[in-house]
């Protein structure tokens, strides 16, 4: 994926050895990074495959804020993987079989494998030629593979684990280490840096994924626990499979000091959290009410779209986070204090986000307004529209900089300082996707559509969005045909102008309006 490693500041909310290769090798260099020998011929005879014309599949997707991200040219179906990890060491050792089909006449590509580093590649069962570099495992075999062909990629891997800058957030993304053990934060790159990936939510797949730990230590993943298994060494072999597909960034990964802890909600969904033992239980009452969240949820998006819910929650101390990772939230012990919104937010994604997931980077309105708004009707549920409508001024006066006036008596200015600071909600800046404008201003989009077309519309428009694109990909595109689909009306204009607009757009039934600049 080509990453571009600007060191950034740390913000919100070792490289190993490597095993002999057999068409290529990459070692470490003294920085850090990877120096690359070219892969050596197999020992497979030159197939006659190789008369029909390929293509070097270019890197990336051409995603429009990270185009180097993933790769175009092949579709991952299914990836069966296998992870020993080593957490006193943190060093990891994987396989990974991806099953994929071509989307175009394939002479080379590239697979996302960053931090760790590749022994051994096929493609089909026969050795392939292969590179590593820069985050990019560029593989070129024999055979060209045919457009529309199913094929099969295995890749095992190697080396110790690290968090990484990444180009998109200000904070570090992908294995990070807890209390007693590890997990993985991987939104909107970090999945490459524990496995081989497509690593781009354009490219959702279904996962199998068997982690071996020491014991007593338990993995967790996302998906559903379907084996466990005892070695003779120490270790403990889980295997998690997902009967839906994911987007890469969205699995989760983690070993800890657990506890599983099982319920079910009222309407019959299956809950199973993972606790690090070390947690207190009154820091643990805000998941008490999941079950209720996830009903309430349904009744106001439409089903539950997976077959299990829960959270895993470690013992941290480096980063404070909250990730939505598909059927099994990440929660960090430092991410508590914020009580069941947060709890609740990451329910939403589930919904919006990882059934129905961005198509590209730059439509990240649509899972975090949503996961923002959803907060705001759990307040409105919990404690009444006038404490909801309190938060949604707070949020607009914020976004609109009317808080900044407390240190100048200029509102020109203080609306320039917010436009600087909070780029509008559909415009976010690469190396900043997590600003709060998508949270707050994508939520005040939603709510000011509800209050446009009133609350019958504004469900069936969410619950039509998320049925029709579920357990796929959608843009903002989509969602504004859906809303003229469900209203007969064009709101185009309307959304654009909370979108993309410097100015905010007001609010007249609550009072709120723009600040004059």
């Amino acid at each position: 994926m080509g990453r571009h490693r600007a060191k950034l500041a740390v913000a919100l909310v070792v490289v190993g050895a490597v095993l002999g290769a057999c068409v290529g090798s990459s070692t470490p260099d003294a920085s850090g990074g990877t120096t690359t020998t070219a892969g050596g011929e197999s020992g497979a005879s030159p197939s006659t495959s190789r008369a029909i014309s390929g293509i070097d599949a270019a890197d990336g997707l051409g995603d429009p804020l990270y185009p180097d991200l993933g790769n175009a040219g092949y579709d991952v179906q299914h990836v069966d993987g296998s992870i020993r990890l080593d957490t006193s060491s943190g060093r990891l050792q994987g396989h990974a079989e991806i099953e994929a089909i071509a989307l175009d006449n394939l002479d080379s590509w590239s697979v996302d494998l960053d931090v760790l580093f590749p022994s051994e590649v096929l493609v089909n069962g026969a050795a392939a030629k292969w590179t590593h570099e820069g985050g990019e495992l560029r593989i070129d075999p024999d055979a060209v593979v045919q457009k529309g062909e199913s094929f099969l990629m295995s890749i095992a891997y190697s080396g110790l684990t690290e968090p990484y800058d990444s180009p998109a957030a200000t904070f570090m993304m992908g294995m990070q280490r807890s209390q007693d053990g590890f997990f993985a934060l991987s939104e909107p790159d970090g999945t490459s840096s524990w496995m081989p990936a497509n690593d781009h939510p354009s490219d959702k797949a279904t996962y199998r994924l068997a982690i071996s730990v020491p014991g007593p230590l338990v993995a967790a993943a996302s998906g559903t626990l379907i084996d466990t298994v005892q070695g003779d060494d120490g270790f403990i072999t889980y295997t998690f499979e997902t009967r839906d597909p994911v987007a890469p960034y969205l699995l989760a990964f983690g070993v800890g000091g657990f506890k599983r802890v099982e319920e079910q909600s009222a309407a019959g969904v299956d809950i199973r959290n993972y606790f690090d033992v070390d947690i207190r239980e009154s820091s643990l009452s805000i998941f008490d009410r999941q079950g209720e969240m996830i009903d309430f949820l349904a009744e106001r998006f439409g089903p539950y779209p997976f077959e299990v819910y829960g959270a895993m929650v470690l013992e941290t101390s480096e980063v404070a986070v909250a990730l939505e990772t598909q059927t099994l939230s990440t929660f960090g012990t430092q991410i508590l204090g914020l009580g069941e919104e947060v709890v609740i937010h990451e329910l939403a994604h589930q919904w919006f986000g990882d059934s129905v997931s961005l198509r590209r980077w730059n439509d990240i309105w649509l899972n975090e307004g949503f996961a923002t708004y959803t907060q705001w009707l759990w307040i409105e549920e919990t404690r009444g529209p006038e404490f909801r409508d309190v938060r949604i001024a707070q949020s607009y006066d914020l976004m609109s900089g009317r808080q900044f006036l407390n240190g100048t008596d200029s509102e020109p200015v203080a609306a320039a300082q917010a436009y600087r600071q909070f780029s509008p909600a559909g415009s976010p800046r690469a190396d900043d996707i997590f600003n709060a404008s998508v949270y707050l201003r994508g939520g005040l989009t939603l709510h000011a559509l509800r209050l446009e077309v009133g609350d019958e519309d504004f469900f069936e428009i969410a619950r039509t969005f998320q049925k029709q694109f579920a357990y796929g990909n959608a843009d903002t595109a989509d969602f504004v045909a859906t809303v003229a689909a469900v209203t007969g009306r064009d709101l185009t204009d309307f959304l654009n102008a909370w979108l993309y607009d410097e100015a905010m757009p007001p609010i007249p039934s609550l009072g709120l309006s723009p600040l004059t600049g």
